[in-house]
């Protein structure tokens, strides 16, 4: 997971239960996560990234995002791959279908 250091509590507490092994703080250190310029000059060199990625699957973990809130703890929200694929394919298909309704109009 990839957050800011302002988030890092937030993202810590709502983790706890999802299987997230490992989170990249992009803008600082901090105690339990892996700096992104860190992570960034790992050289490893049996770091097979075919096999990688094409174990993710449309349910795997993307994002666990906090909405905002005004009352209670923060409740993080579990976006997985599925999830942003069919957001993008709805916008390609409203824009498509935005730009045909341009061109008869």
């Amino acid at each position: 997971m990839l957050y800011e250091k302002q988030s890092l509590d937030k993202i810590r507490m709502g983790a706890a239960d999802t299987g997230v092994r490992t989170v990249v703080c992009v803008d600082s250190y901090a105690d339990g996560t892996v700096g992104l310029d860190d992570l960034e000059s790992r050289d490893v060199p049996d770091f097979d990234f075919d096999r990688v990625w094409r174990s993710v699957s449309r349910d795997g973990l993307l994002a666990l995002i906090f909405p905002s809130r005004t009352t209670g703890a923060p409740q993080g929200v579990k976006l997985t791959h599925g999830d942003i694929l069919f957001s993008v394919a709805t916008n390609v298909a409203i824009q498509a279908e935005c730009a045909r309704a341009d061109a008869q109009a």
